[in-house]
């Protein structure tokens, strides 16, 4: 049944041999093409990437107020416990945001990844690298840098990257 028509009125054999004849890319160069893509489309439409950058400086420019130099004691350690609780907190609900990238672009990674345009694992690497880190570990930076240091905590480097790091695995967990 391989003399069959298809609809586009190309036998089923001769779309065979031209599926055979064609080389795939290695999935490093499908990376590398859907990585430039990929971030010219985020640099096109940016307001999702601004959006979080700017509410995670108003959010820990707001917390910082509140927990200004706060004391060591225990109405202190409670203080501080109250702002890594709303701190993670803010991070698991903006983590939701990376749904929303994945079901807009449902449509043309059916069709692209169905025409075998690219492997879904190198889909899948490129997306979840660049969201992890334009939408998870920049806000998070920026949230770190001004909460951390305003907040009076402990002021060493090697505390701030402990700091850094928690906020940085728990949002992208």
């Amino acid at each position: 049944d391989n003399q069959s028509s298809s609809p586009d009125g190309t036998s089923n054999s001769s779309r065979m041999e031209r599926q055979n004849n064609c080389e795939r890319v290695s999935v490093f160069q499908e990376v590398t093409i859907l990585y430039a893509r990929t971030v010219t489309n985020i640099f096109r439409n940016k307001s999702l990437f601004v959006l979080q950058f700017i509410i995670s400086i108003v959010i820990a420019s707001g917390v910082s107020g509140l927990f200004h130099n706060v004391k060591d004691n225990l109405a202190g350690f409670q203080n501080r416990a109250g702002a890594f609780y709303f701190t993670l907190t803010f991070f698991a609900f903006t983590s939701f945001s990376s749904m929303d990238t994945f079901l807009k672009e449902r449509r043309v990674f059916v069709r692209e990844s169905g025409s075998q345009y690219y492997r879904v694992f190198s889909y899948f690497i490129v997306k979840t690298t660049l969201d992890a880190f334009f939408l998870r570990v920049i806000p998070v930076t920026v949230y770190a840098f001004i909460l951390y240091w305003i907040m009076g905590l402990k002021d060493t480097l090697e505390a701030f990257l402990l700091f850094w790091t928690a906020l940085v695995i728990f949002n992208i967990c």
